[in-house]
């Protein structure tokens, strides 16, 4: 009956079916079959992101997508990332920096929690890592949007005009103070958002982001959604494919995935070209447009290049 039960769920409600599998796995060889039958049903596994992840696999039907939840990142704990869905839920705020306040005043996220979820491109759609960085950096520096005053020696001389713009410079007769008491730091904060927007930025390298997810998550788990990304490979996983009769290793396995679209595949690499070019596991390779081909209904590589 059980057997029926599940034939019956995952053929009629394949969405729901992979998300309890996945939120029920028992070890890594249960997330690796989820994860597979998702490939196989075409249907997407997204990286934990503000607004569609909660503390376990979630599954969005506006979307059609299925969230990694974030209970299992470093420090992270069901009951902030709950808080943190329904923050998204009640409305998400249009700048950054709004949202920052909202993450003080609403949740019991950490400073040492945000931070981690911004370098694990958690909020990405409000920008790159980079940017959200200095932005968080700017932040703090203002006591978390709560200061009321500074003194005037303690702000860098680049935003000096951008303070006074936003605060009080002189005592109640008309004479210069010592320090600025702000009338409307949240207006200044939006205005250290933009500043930062204007300086465009450039994203952290693919192999920092990868030693971050490492480090923060267990796994690694990019996906740029950009085209120029979808022929860069991540190897999940490389083992030797050995001839029955002569146990010579005649090729290898890789288990990929798509850099720009989180598709996983497996290609088979013969030993001459192989030995030619090894790969390890969290290698990335580029295969151009004549680099690979199909024989047998079998994912050939015949040639690439190597991007880390």
């Amino acid at each position: 009956m059980i057997g029926y039960l599940c034939a019956y769920l995952r053929y009629y409600h394949p969405y729901e079916f992979i998300t309890s599998y996945l939120n029920n796995a028992n070890g890594e060889e249960d997330v690796k079959n989820g994860n597979e039958l998702a490939t196989l049903y075409c249907i997407k596994i997204v990286p934990p992101r503000f607004g569609l992840s909660k503390d376990k696999y979630l599954l969005n039907t506006e979307e059609k997508v299925i969230a990694k939840g974030i209970s299992s990142v470093k420090y992270m704990n069901a009951d902030v990332a709950n808080e943190l869905f329904d923050l998204a839920e009640a409305g998400k705020p249009d700048s950054f920096m709004d949202l920052l306040i909202s993450l003080n005043e609403k949740t019991h996220l950490d400073t040492r929690q945000r931070d981690i979820l911004v370098k694990i491109d958690y909020f990405s759609e409000y920008g790159n890592t980079k940017e959200l960085l200095r932005m968080v950096e700017l932040f703090s520096f203002f006591k978390n949007g709560t200061m009321k005053k500074i003194a005037k020696e303690k702000i860098p001389a680049n935003l000096v005009p951008i303070v006074s713009q936003y605060a009080s410079g002189t005592n109640k007769d008309g004479s210069p103070s010592k320090s600025y008491t702000f009338t409307d730091l949240q207006g200044l904060l939006r205005h250290l958002e933009s500043m930062v927007r204007e300086m465009h930025i450039e994203d952290f390298d693919l192999k920092s982001k990868m030693q971050t997810q490492l480090e923060n998550l267990g796994y690694i788990d990019l996906t740029t959604g950009k085209k120029e990304d979808r022929r860069k490979l991540l190897i999940m996983d490389a083992f030797p494919l050995r001839s029955k009769k002569t146990n010579e290793i005649w090729a290898y396995a890789l288990q990929v995935r798509s850099i720009g679209t989180g598709k996983t595949n497996r290609w088979t690499v013969r030993a001459g070209v192989y030995d030619r070019k090894p790969v390890r596991k969290f290698d990335i390779i580029y295969v151009s447009a004549n680099g690979w081909g199909e024989e047998r209904g079998y994912l050939y590589l015949y040639n690439y290049d190597y991007v880390i």
